[in-house]
């Protein structure tokens, strides 16, 4: 919330609370048991304006002190204002006729002796600018208050992203020494025994790192590309393990060109299926990716089989992966775990398909 617009805001108070103020300015004069109505209404438009004047005055002290320091100090401001609203109050009691009372609270006066009139002392008005002075100060006050807090707040939340992107970044750059050094060892493996196979290999590495390069900078990209990343790295996976793994992708079409995801999220959570569990011919690991009956949410299941020495962790991994969702969305991920088998969903951000 820039200048303009906390000043903008402070006026569109000032407006809405000058009719108010010279509401109850007016409201004695409603007391009486004969309203004397055009008086009524001449206090309440005087109050009216008297109050604006006061917001109109405060509100220009306060961008002035954008451009003196005299005037950022809080109570030089107030002092500056207070003189200049009780000045102006005073320069108009003194050339006015104090207003008439009502005609009920007249004296009573003996047949013959002309009627009395009311003095009212300087002192009232003056007293009365100086309340609703020091009312609307102190409105401006929390308003800046409010908006002080509010910045902060933002700007708090943009430091809080700016980390997690960096977080962020750091895994997209890391794409993953690990995994790449496992490529680099399958692909060597790979040509002397099975060309074709290693050609083919290849192919979905650069697949890969393309993706990588393409997508350093986005927080989300279309479920379609995130599926393919995970798609090729599972192949890769494939590769290496043989019948020791093992994958399936239910998503429909439509799903896959309306949604979108955070990058990396399908291929994170299958990469730490693989990095914490055993895979061996005999007891293969089946990773299940699938989209909920209502098509809100996807799900990456795998079979429940602990490594007895997990991998060194590389500082990334589920906590990081709901930060994003909490930061880009306000959701998170929903992790479930059982003795036979661990999943996490995550939603299908911007997706508005047919969940029939």
């Amino acid at each position: 919330m820039n200048e303009k617009y906390l000043l903008k805001k402070i006026f569109i108070y000032a407006l809405l609370s000058s009719p108010f103020f010279g509401l109850l300015g007016s409201t004695p004069g409603l007391t009486s048991r004969e309203i004397d109505w055009q008086r009524t209404l001449r206090i309440f438009l005087l109050i009216t304006a008297f109050t604006f004047f006061f917001w109109v005055v405060n509100i220009l002290l306060l961008w002035l002190s954008a451009k003196s320091k005299l005037l950022i100090n809080k109570a030089v401001r107030f002092v500056v204002c207070s003189v200049i609203c009780m000045g102006i109050v005073y320069l108009l009691f003194a050339v006015i006729q104090p207003l008439p009372p009502p005609q009920n609270f007249a004296p009573h006066n003996m047949p013959g002796t002309p009627p009395q009139r009311n003095h009212i002392p300087a002192m009232i008005p003056l007293t009365q600018a100086m309340s609703i002075n020091i009312i609307i100060f102190v409105l401006i006050e929390l308003l800046i208050l409010k908006d002080t807090k509010r910045r902060v707040a933002i700007e708090n939340e943009q430091l809080k992203l700016a980390n997690l992107e960096a977080r962020n970044n750091q895994l997209k750059q890391q794409l993953h020494p690990h995994f790449l050094f496992n490529s680099l060892s399958t692909l060597r493996s790979l040509i002397s025994r099975s060309p074709e196979q290693a050609e083919g290999y290849l192919d979905k590495l650069s697949e890969l790192l393309r993706f990588s390069t393409n997508n350093s900078q986005q927080a989300l990209v279309a479920l379609q590309e995130e599926v393919e990343l995970c798609t090729n790295y599972l192949n890769m996976q494939r590769v290496r393990f043989g019948e020791a793994l093992f994958f399936s992708i239910h998503i429909t079409e439509h799903m896959r060109r309306s949604a979108e995801v955070p990058v990396y999220s399908l291929q994170l959570l299958a990469e730490n299926a693989i990095k914490h569990n055993t895979l061996t011919k005999e007891k293969p690991l089946i990773i299940t990716i699938e989209a909920s009956s209502n098509q809100q949410y996807i799900t990456v299941k795998n079979n429940l089989q602990p490594r007895p020495v997990l991998e060194p962790a590389n500082g990334v991994g589920l906590s990081n992966l709901s930060e994003r969702y909490r930061m880009l969305d306000g959701t998170d991920i929903q992790v479930f775990k059982s003795p036979q088998y661990f999943s996490v969903s995550i939603k299908a951000i911007n997706y508005a398909g047919n969940y029939n």
